[in-house]
């Protein structure tokens, strides 16, 4: 159980570069009431106004759709919740599968039915994720999995790469082979965040 808690801890401390954080969406979100709205031409520009506006205290987290046909592609919010705590109201979690088990808090303990576990949310990329993804794949029939963890185990043993867990219907989709492009990525405003080390 030491050995559990050890592991646990260190994993936790790296996640930045961990290949499981680092591929790991969030869909069907609840968002909360937009500040204000602007067109830019990448997401370092997009950063570059919720700077100004986070010295009036009107930016603490900002939205940049790549798609081309947004004008105002830019969104700006204000509101104190940490990324955990929004992810927390995604529906739809896509991950990885296997038995280590992705936790999105800053430390995790390993339990069944997870070998092991990855804590996301213990790193200076805690404040971004990636949204509105384009998943496309060979998927199995929907499972039952009332915990994130418990589809993880179930898509390994039914050989599956990657998975979607529907939170709010305690459901649980395998895909046996995946391609992903995701459209939005949402950025808790940090001034020494290094972006290009945070996407996926």
């Amino acid at each position: 159980m030491m050995k559990a808690i050890i592991l646990s801890v260190a994993l936790s401390v790296a996640s930045a570069q961990n290949p499981l954080c680092k591929s790991t969406v969030f869909d069907e979100c609840h968002y909360p009431p937009l500040f204000t709205a602007v067109h830019s031409e990448t997401i370092e520009q997009c950063a570059e106004t919720c700077a100004i506006y986070n010295g009036i205290n009107s930016c603490d987290y900002y939205s940049y759709s790549s798609i081309q046909a947004i004008d105002e592609n830019c969104e700006l919010y204000a509101f104190d919740e940490t990324l955990p705590e929004f992810q927390s109201g995604c529906n739809k979690v896509g991950v990885p599968s296997g038995t280590n088990c992705v936790f999105f808090e800053d430390t995790c303990t390993v339990v069944e039915p997870c070998k092991f576990c990855t804590a996301c949310g213990g790193d200076f990329c805690t404040g971004y994720m990636e949204t509105e993804c384009d998943v496309k794949g060979t998927t199995l029939e929907l499972f039952d999995a009332p915990l994130l963890e418990t589809c993880q185990a179930l898509c390994k043993v039914q050989g599956g790469v990657f998975l979607y867990w529907y939170r709010e219907e305690g459901k649980c989709e395998c895909y046996l082979d995946v391609t992903k492009t995701c459209n939005k990525q949402i950025v808790k405003y940090d001034s020494l965040m290094d972006l290009a080390q945070c996407k996926a």
